[in-house]
C-alpha cells in the first residue's frame, strides 16, 4: 500500500512536469508567432523621452513600461536629479546609432504606435526597466524586481512612479495610455527571456 502510494505520488509529480514543460513551449510558440504577425516599423528614430520614438508623423509609445517624464525630479544619495532626462540619454545609449526595429501591438488615444522595440537581440522595452530607468505598466514585472533588489537606476534612490507624478502634475505630459495587460502567453515567454544587463 505504502509503495503503490509513493510510486502514484512519483507519476503525479513526473505529470506536473510535463504539464509545465508543455506550457512552457506553448509560451515560447506563442511569443514566436505573436511577433511573426505584428507590423514591423523600422527608421532611425529620434527619442523623445525615456518610453517614447519618433520619425516624422510615426510617433512609438514603448508597451507595458512607463519612464519618468522629461521633467520629472528624483532623489538620490548625491541630492536632487532629472530622472526624466536620465531615462532619455539611456534610451538614446541603448539605440545608439542603430535603427530600432519596432513591433506594433495597436494604437493609443494619442494616436501613437503602441510597440515593443529591439536593436538586435535586445529588447528595449525589458531592459529600460530592468536597467531601473523605467517602471512595469502591465509587462516586465520580473526585470522590474531585478531593478528594484539591483537599486538600479531610479531604485538608487526614492522617486513617484511617472503615473503619481503626472497625476500631480496634471496637464504637464501625457499618459501611458493603451493596454495594460499584454496577455498570459507574453508573461509566461519573458519568464524564459534573458535580459542583457547594464550596470
Amino acid at each position: 500500500m505504502n509503495k503503490r502510494y509513493k510510486r502514484r505520488k512519483k507519476w503525479r509529480a513526473f505529470g506536473y512536469l510535463k504539464v509545465m514543460a508543455l506550457f512552457a513551449v506553448m509560451a515560447v510558440v506563442a511569443s514566436w508567432l505573436e511577433h511573426q504577425n505584428r507590423e514591423q516599423l523600422s527608421a532611425e528614430f529620434k527619442v523623445v523621452d525615456g518610453d517614447s520614438l519618433q520619425n516624422e508623423d510615426v510617433r512609438i509609445r514603448l508597451v507595458g513600461i512607463d519612464a519618468p517624464e522629461i521633467g520629472q525630479i528624483c532623489g538620490s544619495a548625491k541630492g536632487d536629479y532629472r530622472c526624466g532626462i536620465e531615462a532619455r540619454d539611456f534610451l538614446r545609449k541603448l539605440i545608439g546609432d542603430n535603427r530600432p526595429d519596432c513591433y506594433v501591438e495597436g494604437k493609443d488615444k494619442y494616436g501613437r504606435f503602441l510597440a515593443e522595440c529591439f536593436v538586435g537581440k535586445t529588447n528595449l522595452n525589458a531592459q529600460l526597466v530592468a536597467s531601473g530607468w523605467a517602471v512595469s505598466y502591465g509587462s516586465y514585472g520580473w526585470q522590474e524586481q531585478v531593478a528594484r533588489r539591483g537599486k538600479r537606476g531610479l531604485w538608487s534612490g526614492q522617486f513617484d512612479r511617472p503615473q503619481d507624478w503626472r497625476a500631480t502634475h496634471s496637464g504637464l505630459a501625457d499618459g501611458p495610455s493603451g493596454r495594460i495587460w499584454h496577455g498570459l502567453w507574453r508573461r509566461i515567454s519573458y519568464w524564459f527571456s534573458t535580459v542583457e544587463s547594464n550596470e
